[in-house]
């Protein structure tokens, strides 16, 4: 079990101090700024470290929470480590325009007053063991309470590995694995030389099944991976393998651009239609056209640029399927980017603001008929 950040405002110190004793009660680890910092450290970095290492934050949210800036310098760094901020509201507090920015896509849970047996406490122990408690059945519910905390993920392919080249330092997901058919590309990922795995063309689903076995311990797998190229052929084989191990499969793809290869469309449509109807090995499959990330980008915007965003919107899209999943049984899902969003760079200042450019579409098996989440 993790441990819980407890952030706030001096000025609502006996609060606190209220919340750490009611979660300790509960048996739910926490960590508090002043107690917990050792006589004679820094405490900028002790604090970082506690916010980068805890399971989630619970942000007692007050009007003298927004004034401080400790406070809103620790909730900017929850929400950089790709933490869940619970807000706790005390007392009536109008928004500012920093915290609209942190939390106005979270669920604010008021209290009147920090009680143990009141109704609103019990959501906070609710929100809060989703984050600190886990176990391995293969259950959605519990499949959505452990999806950063048991969930590898695994980039296959030129693609699938540069996504997790570029997203090393997140911390959401505790594991990253790569694969790839290229030796020296895949040696250029930084990964441990435990977390890569060599294909080739004699690769079966037995290699990966050993593979995995030894190396990926996590109850979820999350494939990563552009469709097209030669990697995409490992996909049904790294979900075969992975569901002999009782494990639920992610799969989350880009398709190609429109000025690429035909051969490369063509090969993407082939891998395409496999992964939509294998639905005895892939749990959940998303995902994304890679035109439709040009949407939110101009003529000054780089290459680079424009993968870091399409990185931006994958997490997004990956943190919006366990919401997804709680409220249907569809198990195939495209990331749409809305046109005309206007957002150009802004993107750079304010990831956030994506949740705002992308919409989950469903698709069930039937009749192929999509279904806005």
């Amino acid at each position: 079990m993790g441990y819980v950040f407890i952030s706030y405002s001096s000025k609502n110190q006996e609060d606190a101090y209220a919340m750490n004793l009611f979660l300790k009660k509960q048996n739910i680890k926490t960590w508090m700024a002043p107690m917990d910092i050792p006589i004679g450290s820094q405490y900028i970095q002790v604090i970082n470290k506690a916010i980068k290492e805890c399971s989630c934050m619970i942000l007692l949210w007050s009007n003298e929470a927004q004034e401080s800036q400790w406070v809103s310098r620790e909730v900017e760094r929850a929400i950089h480590y790709g933490k869940n901020v619970i807000p706790v509201q005390l007392g009536e507090v109008i928004i500012n325009d920093a915290f609209e920015f942190y939390i106005s896509v979270n669920q604010i849970i008021a209290v009147k007053k920090i009680e143990e047996k009141s109704e609103e406490m019990k959501k906070v122990l609710e929100s809060v063991k989703v984050y600190t408690e886990y176990n391995n059945k293969s259950t959605n519910d519990i499949f959505y309470a452990g999806f950063y905390k048991d969930t590898a993920v695994i980039g296959m392919g030129g693609c699938g590995c540069n996504i997790v080249n570029r997203n090393l330092e997140k911390q959401s997901y505790k594991r990253k694995f790569v694969a790839h058919y290229n030796q020296s590309a895949l040696e250029c990922c930084k990964v441990g030389a435990e977390n890569k795995k060599l294909l080739y063309d004699t690769t079966s689903v037995d290699d990966i099944f050993m593979w995995m076995k030894e190396n990926v311990k996590e109850q979820n797998v999350l494939l990563l991976c552009g469709l097209g190229g030669i990697s995409s052929s490992y996909i049904s084989m790294f979900a075969k393998a992975a569901k002999q191990l009782d494990k639920k499969v992610i799969v989350f793809s880009f398709l190609p651009f429109s000025f690429e290869d035909p051969k490369r469309k063509d090969s993407a449509k082939k891998h395409f239609d496999e992964i939509m109807n294998d639905f005895d090995n892939i749990d959940y499959f998303m995902y994304l056209k890679n035109d439709g990330v040009m949407n939110l980008c101009d003529r000054k915007t780089s290459m680079p640029e424009v993968l870091v965003l399409a990185d931006y919107i994958l997490w997004n899209a990956a943190d919006r399927l366990r919401e997804v999943i709680q409220k249907t049984t569809i198990q195939r899902f495209e990331v749409q980017v809305l046109k005309g969003a206007g957002i150009k760079h802004k993107y750079k200042e304010d990831q956030n603001v994506i949740s705002e450019m992308i919409k989950i579409v469903g698709f069930v098996k039937e009749n192929s008929v999509g279904i806005e989440m």
